[in-house]
């Protein structure tokens, strides 16, 4: 079993989303198929990531069960059949599943509603095993996006919270790569609990706004601890890996929510994590000679990534953020440098002057390719890989005057490797104001 880290697998990603019509969820009020235009997704190996015990012994007899493996044939053959250059419209439909915001009626395979909530319904389509969230309110559409996301990925949700709280070694037991790993993601996001108190208080201070971030928050981790109940009762529901880890799923907080935004911040921000060494590095060289502007232009010399004397493929600059207006004075703490000491004690502490600059370059890219490699020790599961390519994302967008059909395109998606189960989910959301 082969898992990945991306963007939040408790299953944010959606396909799209329109405005709920006016009318109770399941009577008719559904948006129109085909509108705003459609879209054309592939996400292999496939929509399922959950198998309980008697699906995992199936699986692994080489009988996977429904929508564990349906996109991957279509992506398969996207790469073998060398597509590119030369890629039309026609085919479009031959590599990729051309879908919509709401569902077609004549694909539904299931209909429920998570909770027994009357304010929302959910459908599954028959093709893939795709969500479509359907609600009156938008309480209602958080409550089942948190649902639906643990249907399809609970396990791979919990081990995500547990390595973005750097709590690995404690959920699945401290093996040595469990503990490199949580040493890594405390490196660059050395949050305590109270931390994220903090965090979640100054949201709630953001005024109307931030109190309705906090309360839909809530909402969705109340779906997630739905399923989770049911799933302690019912053995259909389980995810096969916890009895054979002897584990049972724990209720989610708001802090699971900080903790996997901890995680994405660590993976994606992968020059972050070093302003506090580059603040008391920059601090020393400044005692050092004598000047605020001598020492910003060396350390600027060492560590800035925009080097005016590297070789270029281009000589068009392309100028951003050149006017950031100016710096708010909160945003300047002064620190005692000397007092700093690690929250992992066995971890780097802060050096001095230029040795801190040398070691917070070390750190990004020493940082960066340990958690592009890195893998948590499952027990009896073995190895759970955390593997990431060194590319990014990609996105093209072109306005309807551009384009031979007058209406606007995007192109885009995350260049993953393959994982099983998919570190993304597919879902749709109607709902009031989304």
């Amino acid at each position: 079993m082969r898992i990945g880290m991306l963007a939040l697998a408790v299953g944010l990603a959606a396909c799209g989303s329109s405005t709920a019509p006016d009318g109770p969820p399941g009577d008719g009020a559904t948006v129109t198929p085909g509108e705003p235009g459609g879209f054309h997704t592939i996400l292999p190996p496939g929509q399922r990531g959950v198998f309980n015990a008697t699906q995992a012994l199936q699986a692994n007899a080489g009988m996977p069960p429904s929508h564990t493996v349906d996109q991957l044939a279509l992506f398969d053959n996207l790469v073998r059949d060398n597509v590119v250059p030369g890629f039309s419209d026609a085919q479009l439909d031959e590599y990729f599943i051309r879908t919509q915001v709401a569902i077609d009626p004549a694909d539904v395979a299931r209909e429920y509603r998570p909770g027994g909530r009357d304010d929302v319904i959910v459908r599954r389509d028959a093709s893939f095993g795709v969500p479509y969230i359907e609600a009156t309110t938008r309480e209602g559409a958080a409550f089942a996006s948190g649902y639906v996301a643990a249907e399809d990925r609970l396990f791979l949700m919990d081990v995500l919270r547990h390595v973005g709280g750097a709590r690995m070694a404690e959920f699945l037991g401290p093996s040595e790569s469990n503990i490199a790993m949580d040493r890594a993601i405390l490196d660059v996001a050395p949050y305590r609990e109270a931390d994220y108190a903090t965090v979640f208080a100054d949201i709630a201070n953001a005024g109307p706004v931030g109190q309705r971030v906090l309360a839909e928050y809530q909402v969705y981790i109340d779906g997630i601890n739905t399923y989770i109940a049911e799933a302690r009762m019912d053995p259909a529901k389980l995810p096969a890996e916890y009895p054979a880890l002897q584990k049972t799923p724990e209720d989610w907080s708001t802090d699971d929510i900080a903790k996997l935004a901890a995680l994405i911040g660590a993976f994606f921000g992968k020059g972050g994590g070093n302003e506090l060494r580059n603040y008391c590095a920059l601090q020393d060289i400044q005692d050092a000679v004598g000047g605020a502007q001598s020492a910003r232009a060396i350390f600027d010399d060492l560590m800035l990534l925009d080097d005016p004397e590297s070789a270029v493929t281009t000589r068009t600059a392309f100028p951003y953020q050149t006017d950031l207006g100016a710096t708010d004075p909160a945003s300047l703490p002064a620190i005692d440098c000397d007092s700093l000491v690690p929250i992992d004690e066995n971890g780097p502490g802060v050096e001095p002057g230029l040795d801190g600059v040398f070691a917070a370059l070390d750190n990004i890219t020493g940082t960066s390719r340990a958690m592009g490699q890195m893998a948590v020790d499952a027990g009896p599961l073995g190895q759970l890989a955390f593997n990431l390519p060194n590319s990014m994302s990609n996105g093209l967008l072109v306005r309807g005057d551009r384009t031979a059909s007058g209406r606007p395109v995007a192109v885009m998606g995350p260049q993953l490797s393959f994982f099983m189960p998919q570190i993304f989910t597919e879902k749709s959301i109607i709902a009031p104001g989304i």
